[in-house]
């Protein structure tokens, strides 16, 4: 026999269709009981609006029950369904944070005042979509833009601000900060030479008959520079060209109305830079398939002012259909294993105060290192010498470091298969043979 508890809860659970998430239909077909004087109400799919995230958290942090966003006042209507905020832990701007349910009224500076109501939709999201009880579309595109212009964050001359798509949060880079970017001369240069381009010359692909659009892709193994250059490229277009940053944080749940969201980020007026990191991902990890994402990419043609920057470290993965239509991909940059030239550079800027004779015997030491590996040699070597009291590196501290990270690089070819043997070092590597990293020591004696 049910209870009183369990009874009213599952009339909820029948009248709201609670556990599964609502249609529009069925949520419209509940608020016409409950609102019998709004005639019709409009289904607002936000898709890949950039207000989007603005208006899903507009009620601001905590619970609040009205407030005031811009020139529009809001305040909580009774209703069945509950009125239920959404925390995500985080304590940033507030258009990061939290997301509602419920129904809200929002009244303008003239008077004008319509209902919103936000739901759990069939797919489980919140804030992708709403009922409204007006059918006048500039009054919600107009309501919209003030929303998404009060709760932007602000723009500052030294702080970069990346618009993140996806369930992550937006975040900064220090426009000065130096990142120096060690690759090859000649490629690095052929990508700033395309970016600047791009953005610095926007009437020229007009005049030339060009779509002013690009994309480009980077391939290559883990550690090789990609995300290293698109953080520089990020500051670089932001303090020269004014152009903001979006970009696809990439999970399971990566669906086309993300991808879609993405590509809306820029315009003909408004050029923007989109990173779209792990491309190899989105046809295997997430809810996208493949025809979902050759779709998605085919439409931006029609699109200007939009340069996309894909990253892909095993473009095996990659559908040839990407790769190799210039369309699609204009452009495709292979990141190599850096070379003894750029080790050697490295190893000399990083390693300050040491002989040239340890740089390079380091640089040979080190071949097919990726710059991952080589930065932390370094910065094992300093850890090592914290342990120790000390505020520089010494030699030991180096060949230490050496040895310990080559035992690493070499397990990580086989997977670590053999990293139980007996005959491996033990503890924290520390070989009781002796091995090449002893003639640093003596290089230098």
């Amino acid at each position: 026999m049910k209870t009183q508890a369990v009874q009213v809860f599952d009339e909820i659970c029948g009248e709201w269709n609670i556990g599964f998430g609502l249609s529009p239909v069925i949520a419209a077909q509940m608020l016409a009981k409950e609102f019998p004087d709004v005639p019709q109400w409009l289904v607002w799919n936000m898709g890949p609006d950039p207000a989007e995230r603005a208006i899903r958290s507009m009620l601001g942090e905590g619970l609040n029950n009205m407030g005031k966003v811009g020139a529009w006042d809001w305040e909580r209507v009774p209703c069945s369904y509950g009125n239920v905020g959404f925390w995500s832990s985080r304590l940033e701007r507030p258009h990061l944070g939290s997301c509602w349910i419920g129904m809200i009224r929002v009244t303008g500076a003239q008077g004008e005042s319509f209902l919103l109501f936000s739901y759990i939709r069939a797919d489980m999201t919140i804030g992708s979509e709403y009922l409204v009880s007006t059918g006048d579309l500039k009054l919600l595109r107009r309501f919209a833009d003030d929303v998404l212009r009060h709760l932007r964050p602000p723009r500052h001359r030294n702080k970069v601000v990346v618009n993140v798509i996806g369930r992550q949060p937006d975040f900064e880079l220090t426009v000065d900060e130096q990142e120096v970017v060690y690759l090859p001369e000649e490629l690095h240069n052929d990508i700033i030479t395309q970016v600047d381009v791009f953005f610095g010359n926007p009437k020229i692909y007009k005049e030339m008959n060009i779509p002013h659009k690009r994309g480009f892709l980077f391939t290559g193994v883990p550690g090789t520079g990609k995300t290293m250059l698109i953080r520089s490229l990020i500051r670089r277009v932001y303090r020269k060209y004014g152009v903001d940053t979006s970009y696809l944080s990439v999970t399971r749940r990566t669906d086309a109305d993300d991808l879609r969201r993405l590509f809306h980020c820029a315009s003909e007026k408004k050029p923007g830079l989109l990173v779209l990191e792990d491309i190899e991902s989105l046809c295997h990890e997430t809810c996208l398939t493949r025809s979902e994402v050759l779709a998605e990419l085919d439409g931006i043609n029609q699109r200007s002012g939009m340069l996309l920057i894909a990253t892909a470290n095993d473009p095996s993965r990659v559908d040839p259909a990407l790769v190799h239509r210039p369309s699609r991909f204009d452009r495709v940059w292979t990141f190599p294993v850096p070379d003894r030239n750029l080790r050697t550079r490295y190893i000399a800027d990083q390693f300050k105060g040491v002989e040239s004779g340890i740089v390079g015997f380091i640089a040979d030491e080190t071949e097919d290192w990726t710059m991952a590996y080589l930065k932390e040699l370094r910065n094992t070597a300093a850890l090592l010498a914290i342990k120790d009291g000390m505020t520089a590196m010494g030699t030991k501290h180096i060949q230490m470091a050496l040895r310990l990270l080559r035992e690493q690089f070499r397990a990580g070819r086989t997977g670590h298969a053999d990293a139980h043997k007996a005959s491996r070092s033990t503890g924290f590597g520390f070989g009781r043979d002796c091995d090449k990293t002893d003639k640093l020591a003596g290089s230098v004696a």
